[in-house]
């Protein structure tokens, strides 16, 4: 089951209303940890970075910037698709797929 876009969407919301004005937050999802030289252990996101995107995706990076007013600025970045990585790790989502995932 996977929830809905707009659960991300007011997650970030209620996070920048507590927030001051003119104040900028980065997230990163982190990476998986080696296990030894050619296996990883699973990934499992930063917990902060799920809560507010719901991406399950390494080295995902989330930049939000509160404006004047209730204003914000959302910003998601995420590693560019790399054929001979996903040959070895599986196929990866689009950026397209992870946008319309998190509401970015």
């Amino acid at each position: 089951m996977r929830l809905s876009s707009s659960f991300f969407i007011n997650n970030r919301k209620k996070l920048m209303d507590h927030l001051p004005e003119e104040t900028a937050v980065l997230i990163f999802a982190g990476e998986a940890a080696a296990m030894c030289a050619d296996t990883e252990y699973r990934f499992l996101p930063d917990r902060n970075f799920w809560h507010l995107t719901g991406l399950d995706y390494q080295r995902g990076k989330l930049i939000l910037i509160k404006h004047k007013g209730d204003l914000f600025e959302t910003r998601l970045y995420a590693p560019v698709k790399d054929a001979m990585v996903e040959r070895w790790h599986g196929k990866t989502m689009s950026f397209e797929e992870l946008a319309e995932l998190s509401g970015i």
